[in-house]
């Protein structure tokens, strides 16, 4: 099988994380309740002093959002739920039904692996917009001049005071669906995809990321995870393990001033709808060794029903990307290594706009033709 990259980082500037005041789901939403009316500014600065310890869902951050409508607060919501995407989920979205029998598990993934197999295949081509969120937990440049040649910033020094994950820019950008295959655009042109020069970006969500990912853990082994509550009924959550030896997960990053391609262990999780087999959720997180071992890389991508020329298909419709590193330039060995500060960064990715990718033709004759 083709090895297929899921995830491209290209690392910049690292940075450490000041600590943070750590809270379950339950008790941020009494923070959030008691925060109802007070000024935007000031339910950010609070919000980000904190950290979840456990996965907030996005319809439990599309709750939150409805309650607060200042952007500042919102960024701040959407920066506590992404950190926490890879994290277990809190025991209020658990079903506590029993596990299906053995031979149930066996059916859902069958329905499953025919699902990515056979209706994968048959999407049609088509565009999107993939709208990225970008967010670091470095301070903002600081301004020096401004000239006629461009502006000039100075890079934070090694003891400067770093700020928790904090919003860092946005960008929009079109994608393609073409004959089975994620095509860039842009790339083909000889432009830049995204316009702002993020830390990282991720490719494959438009259905190489199921079957690569399906294909590693089913060959590695899958395990029962949990019943999760979902909007539409309960959700059968499979966990799975890939070793470095059967990985197909390629991250591609600047390590030690080189660019260096790994295909790690990984692991994660498969969401699937138990009475058709479609994927609603992957996660998959990486297994870093040394001299990587600081490194942390996942990816989480949730799927929804949408509809494209008349037609519903089950595509990415939200994406999570996370990132974190040892600041280059901190350390000169793998033992400084070992207490060098990180830099974390975080990709929140939406994909809407869908519209059937088509040309029209029309023909005119001699006599229909306008003189």
């Amino acid at each position: 099988m083709k090895k297929l990259a899921l995830l491209v980082l290209v690392a910049s500037l690292v940075s450490p994380t000041p600590a943070q005041t750590p809270v379950t789901i339950d008790l941020l939403e009494q923070v959030l309740s008691y925060a109802r009316g007070k000024p935007d500014g000031k339910v950010a600065g609070e919000l980000y002093g904190l950290a979840l310890t456990e996965r907030a869902s996005s319809a439990r951050l599309a709750g939150w959002n409805a309650a607060f409508h200042g952007k500042r607060t919102r960024e701040a919501l959407l920066a506590l739920a992404d950190a926490s995407a890879f994290l277990p989920p809190p025991a209020t979205d658990l079903d506590g039904s029993a596990p299906p029998i053995l031979d149930a598990q066996k059916q859902m993934l069958a329905q499953t692996i025919d699902y990515v197999t056979k209706t994968i295949s048959k999407l049609p081509n088509f565009t999107a917009t993939r709208e990225t969120a970008h967010f670091d937990d470095a301070p903002p440049r600081q301004l020096t001049s401004a000239t006629g040649m461009g502006t000039t910033y100075r890079q934070p020094s090694p003891d400067s005071a770093f700020a928790p994950l904090r919003f860092a820019g946005s960008s929009s950008i079109a994608v393609t669906y073409r004959d089975g295959q994620e095509v860039d655009e842009e790339t083909e042109k000889g432009k830049h995809a995204d316009p702002i020069a993020f830390g990282f970006t991720t490719r494959g969500e438009f259905g190489p990321i199921l079957s690569v990912i399906l294909h590693d853990a089913l060959g590695a082994g899958v395990e029962w995870g949990y019943w999760e509550r979902g909007a539409s009924g309960k959700v059968a959550v499979f966990r799975y393990r890939v070793p470095q030896d059967r990985s197909h997960y390629e991250i591609s990053m600047a390590f030690q001033g080189r660019i260096v391609h790994l295909f790690p262990a990984y692991h994660g999780e498969i969401a699937i709808d138990p009475t058709t087999g479609v994927i609603l959720r992957l996660m998959a997180m990486a297994d870093m060794k040394p001299p990587y071992w600081r490194v942390a890389a996942g990816i989480r991508v949730e799927y929804a029903s949408v509809v494209i020329g008349g037609s519903s298909y089950f595509c990415p419709v939200h994406g999570v990307a996370l990132f974190k590193e040892p600041r280059p330039g901190s350390y000169s060995s793998d033992a400084e290594m070992a207490y060098a500060p990180v830099r974390t960064e975080v990709n929140d990715v939406s994909f809407t706009h869908y519209h059937l990718f088509r040309a029209e033709m029309r023909i005119l004759t001699n006599d229909a033709a306008k003189p």
